[in-house]
């Protein structure tokens, strides 16, 4: 999942992973939905190609001008769809909080209409939306939906509800009284002020009722019992008090108790159908899911695959899906079956964009996605097996080498007849000599596989590396086994010089490369142009098997010819000729002649290293 960029489920950052791509879905089950179809891929053809021809069919939809709006509307009451599995168990445990019954509400209202535009298309045709019409029960959403319209007041304030006028008799007197209390308080107050001359307010409090208060002064008055006071206000219990407790007594506790009786009861009245609604909600997210896929398909353009079970690959002017470039240049790609593919090229040229690609569209055709490509002929594999990306972290005690060979003895553990293998450069985090070993061993392996398999089904294998001495040199004897592939560029021979060119063309070509052209991403990643040159006369003089001189590049020249003069001085030694003249079976002889030699080896080699080359 990681190598391949599809999901990263330890970071919300998803823009740059198919599921960021893929991931227009409306509502959370269809979130929900489409991480489910990621981590569990399909390998029954009859359900790809079921997906597949449902998701035409909303390409088609869009693509018709009379019925644009036809997904688009399906897209609009999905975003109305909430978790109705957690409103039924809000709804049981007695939380009645008004954005449960609002998501009540909308949840039956576009269930019924996705029913209204399902059946007034042709998608009802398709299996998916077939499902849909069978599970969905109208007449009960209706029925709820009449129930709680009937109930609850859900337009005279958009931040929340209220229960309507008329539903309990007993509940409409006392929100009247509950009205009127402002004013009766206000002019009770004022009586009382005008009777002992303080200005007097009136409060409600819990358990002690309806007080009096002033503030900053105590009366001395018979009627007025001091119940408590405060730092600035005291509080009074007098017989217009007492009446008022008589009168209305609690009146916001009764409403509260008036109205949760209601809640209750409307609660228990659809409760027992709730279930009917539940049955299609993990179909919405199915059907938000094909939504998205349409919509993605329809806006970049992709192809319907032609799937089978066999091992064939065709992909003719595929993309990355990811590679967000307008002028991106496409690749063809035709998988020789029974063979290793091995892809070769320069370093920045596409090799690792491109396997990425080759898994991706593979990928995403067996969750049932349209893939960006002018057409896609693919067999289903059963597993992809990557070495392409390696997560390093500080808190791991593996090296980055370490990890590519866990990954690598993964892919050979578990690979079967009908695997997809993605290598990409193994081998490149060691010693040059053993990470040739290491892949001429890997490669050896896979072509046993190939060499077994030839009759049947053979696995898939396509890898990318720079170690082209392998096949130029001969290195391995399979080569019968491998197809040879390069990404294409236009170079000058010389990558170092100022005014040298690298044209990359980003297109698969048969053959192999003939460079890396490691020296020009080198300078083009802005080294300066000294170092650039000597490693590019470095680079020469390995090409030449001459011997290695690391000094400045300006004294190769004579560098060489001090060389030179060490080589002819130990070759005028006649060491051959002296040889010959010694007699073999005597020990002390030959233990003369080495130490001779040596100690002449010696004379040469401080002389050369001791003369000083003219200016």
């Amino acid at each position: 999942m990681y190598s391949l960029n599809i999901i990263n489920l330890n970071t919300c950052k998803e823009k740059k992973t198919l599921y960021g791509l893929l991931g227009k879905t409306s509502s959370k089950i269809g979130t929900f939905t489409l991480k489910s179809y990621i981590m569990r891929p399909l390998s029954n053809l009859a359900k790809i190609v079921e997906r597949l021809n449902t998701v035409e069919q909303i390409v088609n939809e869009m693509g018709r001008a009379s019925n644009m709006t036809l997904p688009l509307n399906l897209m609009n009451c999905l975003h109305g769809i909430s978790d109705i599995r957690r409103i039924a168990a809000s709804l049981r445990i007695g939380n009645f909080k008004p954005l449960i019954w609002k998501n009540l509400r909308k949840y039956v209202i576009n269930i019924i209409e996705i029913e209204k535009i399902i059946n007034s298309s042709t998608l009802k045709e398709c299996p998916l939306f077939e499902k849909y019409l069978q599970l969905v029960d109208v007449p009960i959403a209706i029925e709820i939906q009449r129930i709680l319209e009937n109930v609850l007041d859900f337009d005279s304030n958009p931040n929340d509800i209220s229960i309507k006028a008329g539903v309990d008799p007993e509940l409409d007197r006392y929100i009247q009284m509950y009205s009127q209390m402002e004013n009766i308080l206000e002019s009770v107050a004022n009586d009382l002020s005008n009777e002992v001359g303080i200005a007097i307010s009136i409060g409600y409090f819990p358990q002690m009722g309806y007080l009096a208060f002033i503030d900053d002064e105590e009366l001395s008055i018979d009627s007025y019992e001091l119940i408590f006071k405060t730092d600035t206000s005291y509080y009074y219990k007098c017989p217009q008090m007492t009446e008022l407790d008589d009168q209305f007594g609690d009146i916001s506790s009764i409403v509260d108790d008036i109205q949760s009786t209601v809640l209750q009861n409307l609660k228990d009245s659809i409760i027992d159908h709730l279930i009917s609604l539940e049955r299609v909600y993990s179909t919405l997210g199915e059907i938000d899911v094909i939504l998205a896929f349409g919509k993605v398909a329809f806006d970049f353009g992709f192809c319907k695959p032609k799937m089978t079970e066999s091992t064939c690959l065709e992909l003719k002017e595929a993309s990355n899906p990811l590679t967000n470039v307008e002028n991106y240049i496409s690749s063809t790609f035709n998988f020789v079956q029974n063979k290793v593919s091995i892809i070769t090229g320069p370093n920045y040229s596409g090799k690792s964009t491109f396997l990425n690609m080759v898994g991706l569209i593979i990928f995403m055709a067996q969750i049932g996605s349209f893939v960006p490509c002018k057409s896609a002929h693919i067999g289903i594999v059963d597993s992809i097996l990557t070495r392409i990306n390696t997560f390093d972290t500080s808190f791991s005690l593996k090296s980055t080498f370490f990890k590519d060979c866990i990954q690598m003895g993964k892919c050979i553990t578990s690979i079967t007849s009908s695997s997809l293998i993605i290598i990409d450069e193994f081998g490149k985090g060691t010693d040059v000599i053993e990470g040739y070993a290491l892949l001429a061993s890997v490669l050896k392996y896979f072509t046993n596989i190939v060499k077994e398999s030839r009759s049947g089904k053979c696995p898939r294998i396509i890898l990318c590396t720079h170690m082209i001495e392998i096949f130029k040199r001969k290195l391995v004897d399979f080569d019968d086994f491998l197809i040879h592939s390069q990404m294409k560029v236009i170079a000058s021979d010389n990558v170092s010089v100022k005014d040298s060119k690298i044209t990359y063309l980003y297109q698969l070509a048969s053959g192999m490369s003939a460079d890396s052209l490691g020296l020009y991403c080198m300078k083009k990643s802005g080294v300066d142009e000294e170092t650039v040159r000597r490693a590019a006369d470095i680079r020469r003089q390995i090409d030449r098997e001459e011997f290695l001189v690391l000094g400045n590049t300006n004294d190769y020249q004579k560098e060489s010819e001090k060389i030179e003069k060490i080589l002819e001085s130990i070759f005028n030694l006649n060491i051959a000729d002296r040889l010959d003249k010694v007699n073999v079976d005597d020990s002390h002889e030959l233990i003369a002649l080495s130490s001779a030699v040596r100690s002449q080896i010696r004379e040469i080699f401080n002389g050369a290293l001791n003369t000083k080359s003219p200016p």
